[in-house]
């Protein structure tokens, strides 16, 4: 659960850093575009060249009046301007080659002006300034000339605001914001899952505890001198295992098994269990056949590893003079090693039928002095840090 804990601050801190590159790419492109400012494009159309119909921006001309007077020519032209591109045009302005003198002696929707050349230049008023896209804008003016003559060659100069999306850049953003928002998506619907999950194992495991509780209670019940005996070497063997470094579900597993370690006691007459004098040999091998029955109770319950070898081991000794099997050293299975400690502690710390508990000091030196023979080393060195850690907070 740790890992995992670990793994989700990893992913949360990157979806974090994420969202901030994504905002600084578009906060940054932003500017870059804004201070890019207008661009200024120039088209020059040549009639019949091109097809400048598929241009972002072009003009169209009709003539729409013509005649001859006092050997000059009066033409009356109709202008279009045609946005077509997907942004808006925001100023235009087109120059229109004429091969001779011109006057303009009226013109509508458009301003002009004619340059030392002869050429005629036509202008966006304020009202039709901007031509928005896929739109157009319609003029015209009436020219007097000495020469007949038609626009061939027309120079257009536009002006577009320059964006974010007209940078490559603006792409591989958006692509990378999508891709992200998808993630993050999917990781929300996932961990909304193993929360749901996380809060079904959660209740499923205060069962399971309530349930080894109660039925360790049952079995503690028999013995008058031991209530809660099984919680407390549960609790005890579950606190070395952490202080040992075993895993968080390692320390979850102990507990359980702990709990159950004297299981076989239900099957030893309540005569032996609370017999105020000493135990004649053969209430004693009555006693130890507990482990064995114990073990032989808990053989079905294969959903949790280990709880047999707990209840079947837990009173071997070190140096293979416990019983039932007389196995030694690491040959006895960690947990039963863990509850085999624990276990003594709290049997010395409780007062029994035939003795008064044992004082801290008297205890700490039984621990030592077994260590080795009765007890695991490794173990008692925790146990007896539990001892003063516990006397300490007293």
């Amino acid at each position: 659960m740790k890992i995992l804990r670990i793994n989700n601050t990893v992913i949360r801190y990157m979806f974090a850093i994420v969202f901030l590159l994504l905002a600084l790419g578009f906060c940054g492109l932003s500017l870059f575009a804004d201070g890019k400012g207008k661009e200024y494009e120039v088209i020059t159309q040549i009639s019949g060249e091109t097809d400048y119909t598929k241009n972002d921006f072009y003009v169209e001309y009709e003539i729409v009046g013509r005649w001859e007077a006092d050997n000059t020519y009066i033409t009356q032209y109709v202008i279009t301007a045609v946005n077509n591109s997907d942004k808006d045009i925001e100023s235009w302005e087109i120059i229109i080659d004429v091969p001779t003198v011109i006057e303009i002696d009226k013109n509508w929707n458009c301003n002009y002006s004619i340059d030392e050349d002869g050429m005629l230049k036509l202008t966006s008023n304020e009202y039709n300034k901007v031509i928005s896209p896929k739109q157009e804008e319609v003029m015209g003016f009436k020219s007097t000339t000495a020469l007949m003559y038609e626009p061939d060659i027309i120079h257009i100069t536009i002006q577009k605001s320059h964006g974010m999306e007209d940078y490559s850049l603006y792409k591989i953003l958006m692509i990378a914001a999508i891709v992200y928002v998808v993630l993050l998506v999917l990781y929300i619907v996932i961990q909304s899952r193993i929360e749901g999950y996380r809060q079904k194992n959660e209740e499923n495991e205060r069962i399971i505890v309530q349930a080894l509780n109660t039925f360790a209670n049952f079995v503690d019940a028999k013995d008058h001198y031991t209530q809660g005996h099984s919680a407390r070497v549960a609790q005890y063997a579950k606190e070395l295992a952490r202080r040992m470094r075993l895993t968080k579900d390692v320390q979850q597993r102990i507990y359980y098994i702990a709990l159950m370690h004297d299981v076989g006691k239900i099957a030893i007459s309540e005569k032996i269990l609370n017999k105020p004098e000493r135990l004649t040999q053969e209430e004693i091998n009555e006693m130890h056949t507990h482990t064995i029955k114990g073990a032989d109770m808990l053989a079905g319950f294969t959903a949790l590893s280990g709880i047999t070898e707990g209840a079947l081991y837990h009173h071997e000794r070190y140096d293979g003079t416990g019983y039932p099997m007389k196995i030694a050293g690491e040959n006895i299975p960690l947990y039963a090693r863990i509850i085999g400690v624990a276990d003594a502690y709290d049997v010395m710390s409780n007062g029994r039928c035939y003795r008064d508990a044992l004082s801290k000091d008297v205890i700490i030196k039984e621990l030592r002095d077994n260590a080795g023979t009765q007890f695991d080393p490794k173990i008692v060195k925790h146990m007896i840090d539990i001892i003063e850690d516990m006397d300490s907070l007293n």
